[in-house]
């Protein structure tokens, strides 16, 4: 195994019996070895049919409904990721069926991106990923002049690291880089305001309460149940919600 391991970080695919092996003694990391990511993130993906995987989506076992539906909602929602793959597949349909949700997209990509490039394990290549993701990404979709340019991703990353970093000090969601990227993507425009107010007000260097507020954790409590009672697949495959208890 050891000889595997050394060939795997020159990037060979480590052979199948070691990687079972490795699975079960680690089993998040067959989840991150079978995400459909890699397969749209290859050569290949240029041949594949989009509008043929984005009709494998299933929120609760159901196919996803209109733009405006209960569904939809729920991915959208979900920025955590495992379910990454699908946003970007969403991304690169073509279908008429799913016109507003590639405008949806069009306007938060990169947002979205900003927050799952900062959730471990991806975290440790958001650079390769983020280069890899380039030629992938419809440049008619963005303006370099603006918040959507892929360019602002950098920028926002370094940005979401830090606010995340700030919530791990604190404790916060136990500070779970998935579940506080969730939670961040989620709360209202006033609720960020809140939160970022009472960064400046404890100032850099000085860590926050222990404690979550009370309304900010209701936030979560709300929205976690939500998304154990909506699965969410692409083609089969689950793409997991953490299951992190402890809220503060």
């Amino acid at each position: 195994m050891r000889k595997q391991w050394r060939r795997a970080f020159e990037g060979a695919t480590i052979a199948s019996w070691v990687r079972e092996d490795l699975f079960k003694l680690y089993p998040a990391l067959r989840q991150f070895f079978d995400n459909p990511l890699w397969a749209l993130l290859s050569e290949s993906a240029a041949t594949m049919d989009w509008d043929e995987l984005a009709a494998t989506i299933r929120v609760a076992n159901q196919p996803l409904d209109g733009p405006l539906g209960r569904l939809t909602a729920v991915l959208s929602d979900r920025v955590d990721w495992p379910c990454f793959c699908i946003h970007l597949v969403m991304l690169h349909t073509q279908h008429r069926r799913f016109r507003i949700h590639r405008q949806w997209l069009a306007n938060n990509f990169v947002r979205i991106f900003g927050w799952v490039s900062v959730q471990s394990p991806l975290v440790f290549i958001a650079n390769d990923v983020y280069r890899q993701l380039g030629p992938l990404v419809p440049e008619e979709h963005f303006s370099s002049t603006t918040e959507n340019s892929w360019a602002k991703w950098p920028d926002i990353h370094k940005l979401n690291l830090e606010l995340i970093e700030r919530c791990s000090r604190a404790g916060w969601l136990s500070a779970h880089e998935q579940q506080l990227a969730l939670w961040w993507w989620n709360l209202s425009p006033t609720q960020c305001d809140a939160v970022l107010d009472e960064f400046d007000k404890y100032g850099e260097g000085v860590s926050l309460s222990e404690v979550m507020p009370t309304a900010l954790q209701q936030v979560w409590r709300r929205k976690r149940q939500r998304w154990l009672n909506y699965p969410i697949a692409l083609n089969g495959f689950d793409c997991g919600f953490p299951q992190v208890e402890r809220l503060s």
